[in-house]
């Protein structure tokens, strides 16, 4: 009982303190994305899916951000020779940074760090061979805020990924029902870009509801396990097995992009 008691007091409060300060946000996101992986033909198409996060930012404080964003491919991507593949992604964000904004309120800059966690699954159909990518980054980037009006505000966030850790599973469903251990992979890279239009409306002096419409570009590039041999080889081993190991399994180095938007729904406290 007193345990609820505390829980009581301090949810109570919140919305006293934190006016304004905590939004909560979820919507839709349709993205167009292409890999290149290795000597493979192209393959694009659209993937969409969720995005949810939670903000939480003052005047000269630091501000935290926390997001989840999934992604299927509906329908299926597709390459240039008509190989069909079975991708999802998903990520989890979370990000801690200082919210230096200006004395009229208009302005903001929001330099910040933290963990971001990515997990990319890529299938080429008929179970022939699975690659799960698991990484996890440590971004470093900004986001810049403007508030025109009380009405609507714009701005751009990037960041760039340094690798932290990464690994890869690879599985060949229809040769053996065994999955090979995670494979260690050189370092990876990834950049990130959004441009945030938000439009507000206040309900009341502590609750507000805010439209977003975010368009956003993500690049990002997973080595393979060992370098390839110079093209001169012959035959290339690189088109074979992705390195310079006979023995290797196929891990070409896999490039992707996605260009699309979300738009969600929010809450602000």
């Amino acid at each position: 009982m007193r345990f609820s008691k505390v829980l009581c007091i301090v949810l109570l409060h919140i919305p006293l303190h934190a006016s304004r300060l905590i939004s909560l946000n979820v919507g839709p996101t349709i993205q167009y994305t292409r890999y290149t992986q290795g000597c493979l033909p192209k393959q694009s198409g659209p993937m969409s899916g969720v995005a949810l996060d939670t903000r939480i930012k003052k005047a000269w404080k630091p501000a935290a951000y926390i997001g989840f964003r999934g992604l299927w491919d509906i329908p299926h991507i597709c390459s240039e020779n008509g190989l069909i593949i079975d991708s999802n992604e998903y990520q989890v964000n979370g990000h801690l940074g200082f919210n230096f904004e200006s004395d009229d309120g208009r302005c903001s800059i929001i330099p910040f760090t933290g963990i971001d966690f990515i997990h990319l699954s890529h299938q080429i159909k008929c179970d022939i061979i699975r690659h799960k990518y698991f990484q996890i980054n440590v971004p470093i980037g900004v986001e810049f805020l403007y508030n025109p009006s009380e009405c609507f505000s714009w701005g751009i966030k990037t960041y760039y990924d340094i690798d932290a850790w990464t690994r890869l599973k690879v599985a060949t469903p229809c040769l053996t029902d065994t999955q090979c251990c995670k494979i260690k992979l050189k370092r990876g890279h990834r950049a990130h870009v959004e441009m945030p239009l938000k439009w507000h409306y206040r309900v009341d002096e502590r609750v507000g509801i805010d439209i977003s419409w975010i368009p956003l570009f993500t690049w990002q590039k997973f080595n393979s396990e060992k370098l390839c041999c110079p093209e001169s080889c012959t035959p290339n081993p690189c088109c074979i097995t992705g390195t310079s190991d006979p023995d290797a399994l196929n891990i070409p180095v896999l490039k992707q992009w996605h260009l699309g938007s979300i738009l969600t729904f929010g809450i602000t406290f």
